[in-house]
Protein backbone atom coordinates (compact mmCIF):
# COMPACT_ATOMS: atom_id res chain seq x y z
CA UNK A 1 0.00 0.00 0.00
CA UNK A 2 1.15 3.63 -0.97
CA UNK A 3 1.66 5.67 2.02
CA UNK A 4 0.15 9.42 0.14
CA UNK A 5 -1.25 9.76 -2.98
CA UNK A 6 0.11 13.28 -4.48
CA UNK A 7 -2.53 14.73 -6.95
CA UNK A 8 -0.67 17.38 -8.81
CA UNK A 9 -2.76 19.64 -11.38
CA UNK A 10 -0.99 22.81 -11.84
CA UNK A 11 1.87 23.38 -15.01
CA UNK A 12 5.00 22.78 -13.26
CA UNK A 13 6.48 25.99 -15.04
CA UNK A 14 3.64 28.52 -13.41
CA UNK A 15 3.61 27.05 -10.02
CA UNK A 16 5.84 25.26 -7.59
CA UNK A 17 3.27 22.80 -6.81
CA UNK A 18 5.03 19.79 -7.87
CA UNK A 19 8.82 20.71 -6.54
CA UNK A 20 7.04 21.54 -2.87
CA UNK A 21 5.32 17.99 -3.52
CA UNK A 22 8.26 16.40 -4.40
CA UNK A 23 10.62 18.09 -1.57
CA UNK A 24 8.03 16.29 0.64
CA UNK A 25 7.61 12.79 -0.92
CA UNK A 26 9.05 9.83 0.71
CA UNK A 27 9.62 6.32 -0.43
CA UNK A 28 6.46 4.58 -0.69
CA UNK A 29 4.40 7.61 -2.08
CA UNK A 30 3.24 8.16 -5.28
CA UNK A 31 2.39 11.41 -7.60
CA UNK A 32 -0.33 11.61 -9.54
CA UNK A 33 -0.15 14.51 -12.60
CA UNK A 34 -3.33 15.80 -14.41
CA UNK A 35 -4.48 18.54 -15.58
CA UNK A 36 -1.70 21.08 -16.70
CA UNK A 37 0.50 18.87 -14.64
CA UNK A 38 0.81 16.46 -16.90
CA UNK A 39 3.36 18.16 -19.10
CA UNK A 40 6.48 16.77 -15.97
CA UNK A 41 5.36 13.22 -17.04
CA UNK A 42 6.74 14.23 -20.68
CA UNK A 43 10.61 12.90 -21.61
CA UNK A 44 13.05 15.55 -20.85
CA UNK A 45 10.70 17.16 -18.23
CA UNK A 46 13.52 18.90 -15.36
CA UNK A 47 12.40 17.39 -12.19
CA UNK A 48 13.76 15.88 -9.38
CA UNK A 49 12.71 12.16 -9.65
CA UNK A 50 12.85 10.67 -5.40
CA UNK A 51 13.78 6.79 -5.61
CA UNK A 52 11.04 4.49 -4.17
CA UNK A 53 8.27 6.91 -5.64
CA UNK A 54 5.64 6.00 -8.03
CA UNK A 55 4.14 8.00 -11.24
CA UNK A 56 1.20 8.08 -12.50
CA UNK A 57 -0.66 10.60 -15.73
CA UNK A 58 -4.02 10.73 -16.23
CA UNK A 59 -4.63 9.21 -20.19
CA UNK A 60 -7.46 11.68 -20.25
CA UNK A 61 -5.60 14.75 -19.29
CA UNK A 62 -2.86 13.76 -21.77
CA UNK A 63 -5.47 13.23 -24.52
CA UNK A 64 -6.81 16.82 -23.50
CA UNK A 65 -3.41 19.01 -23.85
CA UNK A 66 -2.75 16.50 -27.12
CA UNK A 67 0.40 14.83 -25.58
CA UNK A 68 0.84 11.44 -27.00
CA UNK A 69 1.59 8.29 -24.37
CA UNK A 70 4.98 7.84 -26.75
CA UNK A 71 6.44 10.69 -25.13
CA UNK A 72 5.61 9.65 -21.75
CA UNK A 73 8.86 8.80 -19.07
CA UNK A 74 9.53 5.32 -18.77
CA UNK A 75 8.86 6.05 -15.09
CA UNK A 76 5.27 7.19 -15.29
CA UNK A 77 2.21 4.48 -16.19
CA UNK A 78 -0.81 6.27 -17.20
CA UNK A 79 -3.81 5.42 -15.73
CA UNK A 80 -7.75 5.89 -16.72
CA UNK A 81 -10.46 7.18 -14.19
CA UNK A 82 -10.63 3.76 -12.86
CA UNK A 83 -7.35 3.31 -12.39
CA UNK A 84 -7.39 6.98 -10.39
CA UNK A 85 -9.99 5.81 -8.14
CA UNK A 86 -7.70 2.42 -7.37
CA UNK A 87 -4.93 4.68 -6.59
CA UNK A 88 -6.97 6.41 -3.82
CA UNK A 89 -8.19 3.52 -2.17
CA UNK A 90 -4.78 1.98 -2.27
CA UNK A 91 -3.50 5.00 -0.10
CA UNK A 92 -3.68 5.79 3.05
CA UNK A 93 -3.89 9.66 2.65
CA UNK A 94 -4.19 11.95 -0.64
CA UNK A 95 -2.97 15.33 -1.11
CA UNK A 96 -4.47 17.55 -3.56
CA UNK A 97 -1.48 20.04 -4.47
Amino acid sequence: MNRVLNLVHRDPLASDDLTTCLRLCAPGDAVLLRGAAVTAALEGADCDRPEGVRWYVLADDLALYGLGLRALRADVAPIDYPGFVQRVLECELCQSW
